[in-house]
């Protein structure tokens, strides 16, 4: 029995890391709800679970330090997206309305912009935590190549990501049954596979931070 809660047993380390979860999950939420400040939040979230998957402790002063190291760059990013993807909503609208002959063409540019904006969205986090330094240009277009460069893993955690949306889109009364999954584990559960399955791809960006 004492060796079952000994700190260093595996299931102490489990309701840990859990409990991990829970914190880091709530805290993006809860820093995601001015809208401007998500996407500080969401990479701060990608820099936590990077420094869990590489093994260091993970705790709350982490995640404001890569909050604030990174929230303008972030901050930056975030706007874009944004912007692009109202532009995208009119432009979905206003094709709409264009003559059935030439819709298509249209409606082919514009989800071919879109899949361009998620690929790149897919690598802008961990490209930001390696080097939040990176002039903006050159952040995009990084993030561009390696999102379609690495197209298995973009879609991954692209499809991740969009969980909580499919099932509301099929079914509402699940997405609220699951609501305290989308609270307290499904972000920090999609920042630990972003991180796993892209933070060994960026560590020669890595720059000393006197940790």
């Amino acid at each position: 029995m004492r060796r079952l809660f000994d700190p260093d047993s595996p299931v102490m380390s489990a309701l840990s890391s859990l409990m991990d979860f829970f914190v880091l999950s709530l805290l993006t939420l809860m820093c995601s709800l001015p809208v401007i400040t998500a996407g500080a939040a969401w990479c701060a979230l990608y820099g936590s679970m990077a420094d869990m998957a590489a093994g260091a402790s993970v705790h709350l002063q982490g995640y404001f330090a890569h909050f604030r190291r990174l929230f303008k760059p972030a901050t930056k990013c975030w706007v874009l997206i944004l912007a692009l993807a109202y532009l995208f909503f009119l432009d979905f609208q206003a094709i709409g309305s264009l003559p059935s002959s030439i819709r298509i063409f249209f409606w082919g540019g514009v989800l071919f912009l879109v899949f361009c904006l998620l690929m790149a969205a897919a690598f802008l986090p961990p490209l930001i935590n390696a080097n939040p330094s990176l002039p903006f240009l050159q952040l995009w277009k990084t993030a561009l190549v390696q999102g379609i460069g690495r197209l298995p893993r973009s879609l991954a955690i692209l499809a991740a990501l969009a969980i909580p949306a499919v099932v509301l889109f099929f079914s509402n009364r699940w997405f609220w049954l699951l609501i305290f999954v989308w609270s307290f584990l499904w972000p920090a559960a999609v920042g630990f596979l972003w991180a796993r399955l892209t933070v060994r791809l960026f560590q020669p960006w890595r720059f000393d931070q006197g940790d």
